[in-house]
């Protein structure tokens, strides 16, 4: 079993939705998605080196997803005060960007960064949202693991 792992070490975003354009009928994707998806690849393709697309070495990938948000100034009110007091303890965030538009954006990321060819050869996905340890920053883990039937 191969594994790769990753680190993009910028807050967790989720892709936004095409703004159309009335005067062409023609779609683009917002700015904000564009530069954080080409940091992104940049992190990504650097860690990844020079190894080629990871198509070519296996057909079928599973990728795991964790996306850490900054921990909010206060706490939400989903989550025990005692567990918010805890300061290297990872609380789930239900309140930041969706996580299937987070999913999206790593995904695109990993294809304009060159570590896949396309994105179609992932056939499992494990992903989850958390807020980071205090002190910890804003990042997002991706690790690949080839599948075999």
């Amino acid at each position: 079993m191969t594994e790769h792992t990753y680190t993009i070490l910028l807050d967790p975003r989720g892709k936004g939705r095409p703004v159309f354009t009335r005067a062409t009928g023609h779609a683009r994707t917002p700015e904000t998605t564009r530069s954080w998806e080409h940091e992104a690849a940049h992190q990504l393709r650097e860690q990844h080196g020079d190894l080629g697309t990871l198509d070519g070495l296996s057909p079928m990938w599973g990728v795991r997803i964790a996306a850490y948000h900054p921990r909010p100034k206060t706490r939400p009110g989903y989550l025990p005060r005692a567990l918010w007091a805890v300061a290297d303890y990872d609380l789930p965030a239900t309140s930041r960007h969706d996580l299937d538009n987070v999913v999206k954006i790593v995904l695109d990321a990993l294809q304009v960064g060159g570590v896949l060819l396309n994105d179609r050869c992932i056939v499992a996905i494990d992903a989850a949202s958390w807020f980071a340890g205090h002190g910890q920053r804003g990042r997002v883990e991706v690790t690949l693991t080839d599948v075999t039937p």
